[in-house]
């Protein structure tokens, strides 16, 4: 993931999204219906660290790790949306630049998919 949605902040396009997130889990291969490898979420750690060295040197953080399953779940969830629309990794601008086109926007249908609720987990899932 680089960036995931910008702003106007004077001079500068900023990038809005400021979580330290990482969903731990384990991965399996299906070998019985050959449906490739999963990765099951069991932990999630979030915590206020910028993961560099000036924060890991220099500045005093916080982190929690959450095993929830319920909390799993939501957070499994925020980060697969917020990877399946970050930029690509070939970005190649320093800063988010976005390059926009204008598009007319089928609001009905965005709210029609955005009511169906889509997630990673299936509504039958106890988590």
């Amino acid at each position: 993931m680089r960036v995931f949605g910008y702003q106007q902040s004077g001079n500068n396009i900023v990038p809005l999204l400021h979580s330290k997130m990482l969903v731990l889990g384990g991965t399996y291969e299906d070998d019985e219906d050959f449906t490739g490898v999963h990765f099951v979420p069991d932990i999630v750690w979030i915590g206020s660290a910028n993961w560099t060295d000036l924060a890991a040197n220099l500045h005093e953080e916080s982190a929690t790790a959450v095993a929830d399953r319920s909390f799993v779940k939501d957070a499994t969830n925020f980060v697969i949306r917020i990877i399946s629309e970050s930029e690509p990794l070939e970005q190649c601008a320093v800063t988010p630049r976005p390059d926009l086109a204008p598009v007319d926007f089928d609001m009905e249908a965005f709210a029609e998919f955005g009511s169906n609720g889509v997630e990673y987990f299936s509504e039958d899932d106890d988590g």
